[in-house]
């Protein structure tokens, strides 16, 4: 009798099995599938807080905790635009907007020794922002990480400095992480770090 039911049992447990495991991998493709199809047709969109100089991927973010630092600017890296966030609905309000040119004429990424390591002027010429309520211009800080995403290159912050040329005509060198309003930066010079040359020129 044992080993008739063990006859039935076993080949039952074992198609069980079977088809719970077809499931898990029929279910776990589906998820692969349909990420896949998220990367591909979601915009690639970088979020930026303040006193944080990177951007986080806004896939990867719960921005409807109550414990989330409020954003301070989106990155669309595959448009080059820089937009606020629409508070009332916590998604990226761009619709009916008209963007703008980044306030500069030129940007560059310089060593210590003053070397052009990147020319970025073709990049901010490219780039656009939303002005929208209280959201200001980008900073030198979120412009050179909105490029180094779309680059996919990150810079030490600690060896390049950045070189632009604001719409009145004055060239400034500040770090790659300054985040001063670029409408309101003046020809002031700040404390240089050890090998840095003069802020302004």
């Amino acid at each position: 009798m044992n080993t008739f039911k063990n006859m039935i049992v076993g080949p039952v447990l074992s198609i069980a099995l079977t088809a719970n495991s077809v499931g898990e991998w029929v279910k776990s493709f589906v998820t692969r599938i349909a990420i896949s199809l998220d990367f591909l047709f979601s915009p690639n969109i970088y979020i930026f807080f303040d006193k944080y100089p990177a951007p986080f991927p806004a896939r990867s973010l719960r921005l409807e905790s109550v414990h989330s630092a409020k954003p301070s600017i989106l990155y669309n890296a595959d448009a080059l635009l820089f937009f606020p966030q629409n508070n009332e609905t916590g998604s990226p309000h761009i619709e009916d907007a008209k963007s703008s040119r980044l306030p500069l004429l030129s940007l560059e990424i310089i060593d210590l020794d003053l070397t052009v390591i990147f020319d970025l002027t073709d990049y901010i010429e490219r780039a656009r922002y939303i002005r929208q309520d209280s959201t200001d211009c980008p900073t030198i800080s979120e412009i050179v990480m909105g490029w180094s995403v779309s680059a996919g290159l990150i810079l030490d912050s600690d060896k390049y400095r950045v070189r632009y040329i604001t719409n009145d005509g004055d060239t400034m060198i500040v770090s790659i992480t300054d985040t001063s309003e670029l409408e309101q930066v003046t020809t002031t010079d700040p404390s240089p770090s050890p090998g840095e040359k003069p802020h302004a020129e």
